[in-house]
């Protein structure tokens, strides 16, 4: 791979880069310490304390699975979520993993109706609930357009999902053996590299159950997610709420979060929503190994993809971002499956996992045109290619455009409330950019978004993206090894779907699939450089690595961690109390919860937490970021609001009229005095 010749130059290289990218990223990771500083916090010296005593704790850990631990290990990551769940919230603990068996038994008994045979345990596992889950957010639209969302039909999909596939459910033991043994098999895993490796993994693992299962206080969810959630469960169908016109788009995983609240609370139903980042890294893990990657390259591709702040936060919200990333990876699998055999089934199950993304949200577009390129070539292949066409937009025309025709049926605008156009929305028209200023922003988006992250991520870091990339990209241009045919498909939907990514969209959540594929090569690059040249380099690497796992977590602190939530989870305080401390605008809704009488409309100036709020029908709001305060002037005028909520800050443009009846360090209420008590 080198030749002896320039091995000690690229090696020399190798660590120059790394000596200086540390020197560049150390103020941002000193400063994401530094956020949170609070003499009053306990956060502070944990988290300080836990950076200097990172050097002992790995010593310690390595210690410890020498000593036997190892043969324990692989159990324990894959049974952590489960022990967590059922110590902290053991109600959703059972549906959910009632749901995962459902999923996996009903999808690997439809697998075997198509006569389609996973290859490895991984594949065994992942691909059945993949299709599991894709076959019930089919079952729920129907069941949502009947008017049928009852605790007591949802045990009886459930039930009748693990029926059909019972026998199948049988070899889930059998499954699980061959990848605890598979584990066992990595060499790698037993020397250092492995013990950096696991011990990150234990921490990411830990850090997202620990935001994932606390109430949430993200803005998106509390806006949008959660609210429509609460009417399909209120109302048992599946109907747009007459205040949220996001309900007309997709809704796959909202409808599932809706199964998950009717039997066992909002708890679950964001607990419930954990099944998509779990499937997904599996799948993610099998890509990697049909590209030829080694297993423990892709062990720790996955590792580089869960530190980066930005995906690890996206994974524990109940969002549909990872549904997305979910069945675009399954997408691909299947592709990659069919370059194995050539039996075209797989292009019909991928295409089928197309279709579900369609069902997760309009940003599946920006998969569409590197899978119709790859598509276009399976089709170019086959004897009878007319029929291989319609094949495929037969599977996509049953099970890809239900909502679409939902939607046009309603509104008579198939994508509504968007327009058709808002799929290729670029930067340039957004910013009015020349054609050198468009260029000098593509060239410099990759540098942005990793230091200057705020425009492609909410978050109060600068730093959304993590350091890996950073510190490891000249293992693009420097290692020299044979890529298998699957490994260039890959790469080359990578670089499609990133150019079109970053041509339209560039929020870091619309393009984690592909990122993640490249953190995956990353690490197989490196890994790779690691074993052809001297000790020291790897040493060099492994050193980087915890250097760069330790910024994540920094940031992944920042964006999910703080004391209130290990409070809450430790039962030490109510989900109540969690949120009047946790979340800023609960005090205001708590008081308007008992003087609102129904009917009475509330407008909240900066404070949209419309999941906790009294008469969501009647509550509108508006962001200071999204709008100013005559906008929120105009929509006082056209409606008779009763109340209105104001930030602190914002306290000097209340408009004559209204009388403060309430206030609180953060939000203040105010009564229109113009409507009769």
């Amino acid at each position: 791979m080198f030749s002896s010749r320039g091995a000690k130059i690229k090696a020399a290289s190798c660590v120059g880069w790394l000596v200086f990218s540390v020197w560049l990223t150390l103020p941002g990771f000193l400063w994401q310490i530094n956020y949170f500083h609070n003499p009053k916090s306990v956060v502070y010296p944990l988290v300080v304390g836990l950076v200097l005593a990172t050097p002992l704790l790995l010593v310690a850990w390595h210690m410890l699975r020498r000593y036997g631990f190892r043969k324990y290990e692989f159990a324990c990551l894959a049974g952590l979520p489960i022990v967590f769940c059922l110590a902290t919230k053991p109600a959703a603990a059972v549906v959910v993993l009632v749901t995962a068996a459902s999923c996996f038994s009903f999808g690997k008994f439809t697998l075997r109706r198509l006569s389609l045979t996973p290859i490895s345990a991984v594949e065994e596992l992942a691909l059945p609930v993949s299709v599991g889950l894709g076959l019930l957010h089919c079952c729920l639209f129907v069941l949502g357009l009947m008017g049928l969302y009852y605790p007591s039909v949802f045990s009886l999909l459930l039930g009748l999902m693990l029926l059909a596939g019972f026998r199948e459910l049988l070899s889930l033991r059998y499954t699980l053996g061959q990848l605890n043994d598979a584990w066992q098999s990595v060499a790698d895993l037993e020397q250092w590299q492995g013990s950096v490796l696991t011990a990150f993994a234990f921490v990411f693992e830990i850090a997202l159950l620990i935001f994932a299962l606390a109430p949430s206080v993200a803005y998106d969810v509390l806006r949008l997610h959660l609210p429509a959630m609460q009417y399909y469960a209120l109302h048992h169908l599946l109907q747009v709420p007459p205040y949220l016109p996001y309900a007309n788009y997709p809704q796959s995983v909202e409808m599932l979060m809706t199964l998950g609240f009717s039997l066992a609370g909002q708890p679950t139903a964001q607990a419930i929503t954990l099944l998509y980042p779990g499937a997904a890294c599996l799948v993610l893990f099998r890509i990697a190994r049909l590209c030829g990657i080694d297993r423990f390259s892709a062990l720790a591709g996955l590792l580089f993809t869960l530190s980066i702040p930005a995906i690890h936060w996206t994974a524990g919200s109940a969002k549909n971002d990872f549904a997305l990333v979910l069945f675009i990876l399954c997408t691909l699998l299947g592709y990659l499956r069919w370059m194995e055999t050539l039996n075209f089934r797989w292009i019909l199950l991928a295409t089928f996992f197309l279709s579900m993304g369609a069902g997760v949200k309009h940003v599946v577009a920006l998969g569409v045109l590197p899978f119709g390129l790859l598509f276009s070539y399976a089709i170019w292949l086959e004897r009878r290619r007319m029929i291989a066409v319609l094949q495929i937009g037969g599977v996509f025309l049953i099970f890809g455009t239900a909502w679409f025709v939902r939607a046009w049926l309603a509104t008579g605008n198939p994508v509504y409330p968007s327009g058709v156009a808002s799929a290729v929305v670029s930067v340039a028209h957004e910013h009015h950019l020349t054609a050198q200023g468009l260029l000098m922003k593509y060239l410099s988006m990759p540098w942005a978004m990793h230091f200057r992250g705020h425009p492609f991520f909410e978050s109060a870091s600068d730093y959304p993206m993590g350091i890996v990339l950073v510190l490891f990209i000249p293992v693009w241009v420097l290692v020299r090894c044979r890529l298998s045919r699957q490994a260039k498909v890959v790469l080359l939907f990578c670089a499609i779907y990133l150019v079109y990514w970053s041509y339209a969209i560039p929020m870091i959540r619309y393009g984690i699939a592909p990122l993640a594929l490249v953190a995956m090569f990353t690490a197989y690059f490196l890994i790779t450089i690691c074993r052809a040249m001297p000790r020291w380099v790897g040493i060099s690497a492994v050193t980087a690595s915890v250097y760069a796992g330790l910024f994540g977590i920094s940031g992944i602190a920042i964006n999910e961690i703080n004391e209130v939530q290990l409070r809450y989870l430790a039962h030490r305080i109510s989900a109540e109390q969690f949120l009047v401390e946790g979340l800023p605008p609960m005090r205001s809704l708590q008081y308007l919860k008992q003087v609102a009488r129904p009917g009475d409309r509330i407008f909240g100036f900066n404070n949209c937490a419309l999941a906790y709020a009294p008469n969501q029908e009647q509550f509108a709001c508006i962001l200071m970021e999204s709008g100013n305060w005559e906008r929120a002037k105009v929509e006082l005028a056209a409606h008779p609001y009763r109340f209105l909520i104001m930030p602190e800050s914002q306290l000097g443009i209340v408009p004559a009229g209204w009388m403060e009846v309430y206030a609180d360090p953060a939000f203040h209420v105010f009564r229109n005095m113009a409507i009769a008590n």
